[in-house]
């Protein structure tokens, strides 16, 4: 058997190359884990621009409870959650993108397998609230039928679901 300095480099070079590549887990408890998504949270880009008209109301209300557990819609989701994702959004939208995609299969069909509706929710305000309201049953009067965004361009590709 005859080995070759050419291979003994290559092998040298893919041990070398392994070895240094960043490993998956990154060494965080799950309480770091919790208080580094509340720290991203805080930073998101949603907090600035609640424009939509229930926002005093969610930040008044004890928690919506559906589909076996209390919502806080302007809180962070926890990190239990985002890490399950395979496709985590940009902006979770407090705990609305969880509130969705936990509760509506329609939701994660169209989270999952279409890649414009994932570049609408990370980019579009009025996209969000519009999906926000086909799951939440109150306010949101601009997102229903007969309301200003009720025929939004950029949600029509995509079936109307509940409460119109």
């Amino acid at each position: 058997m005859k080995i070759s300095s050419t291979g003994l480099f290559l092998v040298a070079a893919s041990l070398t190359s392994a070895l240094s590549a960043p490993k998956a887990d990154n060494g965080l408890t799950l309480e770091q884990q919790e208080k580094l998504t509340q720290e991203i949270f805080e930073k998101e880009t949603f907090q600035e621009g609640l424009e939509h008209e229930n926002s005093t109301a969610l930040d008044k209300r004890q928690g919506y409870y559906y589909y076996g557990t209390y919502w806080y819609f302007n809180n962070p989701s926890p990190y239990s959650f985002i890490r399950t994702l395979y496709y985590p959004p940009t902006i979770y939208y407090g705990q609305r993108f969880q509130y969705l995609y936990t509760c509506y299969s329609w939701y994660r069909g169209y989270w999952g397998y279409d890649y414009s509706y994932r570049v609408y929710w990370n980019t579009d305000l009025i996209f969000r609230n519009y999906w926000f309201a086909q799951g939440y049953p109150y306010g949101y009067a601009l997102y229903r039928k007969g309301g200003k965004y009720y025929n939004y361009p950029r949600a029509a590709k995509w079936k109307k679901v509940n409460y119109d």
